[in-house]
């Protein structure tokens, strides 16, 4: 009697260890970490923009390469510096959503720059918000740049810790 007491006992407590680990288990497959804020690899992402975490802000510019000069350096500077300037408004596009509280309307998971932040900014609009994000923007680094034969690309990244907190209230500048 005593022996089928025990095993019974521990059947018990196996089938109540199981049922956990099959609970666990589904908890762990359901879910999932959210698209927005989390990039593996972060400091070697130079494909994706937007925030790659809570403390990186990342966009891209891409030029054609124009032959509007007669040296190729000339040339190549040229479009570096207008990729530059496109993924500078990018960014500055990117606070202004962040800063305004825009949302996106899109329902997919994978969207386009243009999906993400919908709202459209005339260049007066950039430039006084550029000087409003002036503290941040300053802190922008280029980690990437690259020169193909009919295009040249920019990454620029904002790195700042509480990048989202000091986004949304301008007093925690430093």
């Amino acid at each position: 009697m005593l022996f089928y007491n025990l095993k019974a006992y521990f059947v018990s407590i196996e089938m109540k260890y199981n049922i956990i680990v099959f609970i666990l288990f589904l908890v762990h497959i359901s879910c999932k970490p959210s698209s927005v804020f989390v990039k593996k690899y972060v400091q070697y992402n130079i494909e994706d923009e937007g925030f790659l975490n809570h403390n990186v802000l990342q966009t891209i510019g891409i030029s054609e390469l124009r032959n509007d000069a007669e040296d190729k350096l000339t040339i190549q500077n040229k479009c570096l510096l207008r990729a530059e300037n496109i993924a500078k408004e990018r960014m500055i596009s990117i606070l202004i959503h962040t800063y305004l509280s825009i949302r996106s309307n899109s329902k997919t998971e994978i969207n386009t720059f243009q999906e993400d932040y919908p709202e459209k900014f005339t260049k007066a609009d950039l430039i006084y918000w550029s000087l409003f994000f002036q503290p941040l923007l300053t802190k922008v680094t280029v980690p990437f740049q690259q020169i193909k034969d009919n295009y040249c690309k920019v990454v620029l990244r904002l790195e700042e810790s509480d990048l989202l907190s000091k986004i949304k209230n301008p007093d925690n500048y430093e």
